[in-house]
């Protein structure tokens, strides 16, 4: 039995919101059943001690209604300010720490964790990783970020928590990927060169 405390991300739940149905041809009859089909898939994998970080939009309706959600979700709950959040701002049931936060968790990378995607962060030149939600799997990721949003393509299964190992995993096969196409090299490059960053690349970063 593995009792290892385990690390999860997630972003856009929009438990109440009828129209994201429709916005995002989520494959669900009505809120309901994308309310508890949600619910499950979150307490399916994050267990009560885990620690569990959702990057925004978490639900369409008055602070009551969002606070009996709360209670049916497990682990250790900590909230990014969406753009859709004024029912959870005011309630003091939910642990909000801020509108982004930058997460240092043993031996992985910095983690810039925010509910809008950032082109730049803190130490991504240093190969850190960004996380976000917010595009609901419709921008296409940069550097070392992953959209965490429950409709992202990124993840290994729709409408369910992303674990900080299965992010890792993405973020290897980022790497490899670069390397086969000679695109990932390691330390600064020179500012007289070119800028910093260009656009379209995602391959200069400095040893950890």
């Amino acid at each position: 039995m593995n009792n290892k405390k385990q690390i999860w991300f997630g972003s856009d739940y929009h438990f109440h919101h009828g129209n994201i149905i429709k916005y995002c041809s989520r494959p669900f009859n009505n809120i309901n059943e994308m309310n508890n089909t949600i619910i499950n898939n979150h307490n399916s994998v994050v267990k009560p001690d885990d620690d569990f970080y959702f990057l925004g939009d978490f639900c369409f309706h008055n602070q009551y209604e969002a606070e009996c959600i709360l209670e049916r979700l497990n682990g250790n709950k900590y909230f990014i300010i969406g753009n859709h959040d004024n029912s959870i701002m005011d309630s003091k049931r939910f642990n909000i720490i801020g509108y982004s936060y930058l997460l240092n968790y043993k031996n992985y990378p910095k983690i810039y964790i925010s509910h809008c995607c950032s082109r730049l962060w803190i130490d991504s030149h240093k190969g850190s990783w960004h996380l976000f939600g917010h595009h609901h799997g419709t921008l296409t990721t940069y550097n070392m970020s992953i959209d965490v949003g429950v409709d992202s393509n990124d993840l290994p299964k729709k409408y369910t928590p992303v674990s900080i190992d299965e992010i890792q995993k993405i973020m290897t096969r980022k790497i490899d990927a670069l390397k086969e196409m000679n695109r990932y090299k390691i330390g600064y490059r020179s500012l007289k060169e070119k800028p910093y960053y260009d656009q379209d690349d995602v391959s200069y970063f400095q040893k950890p």
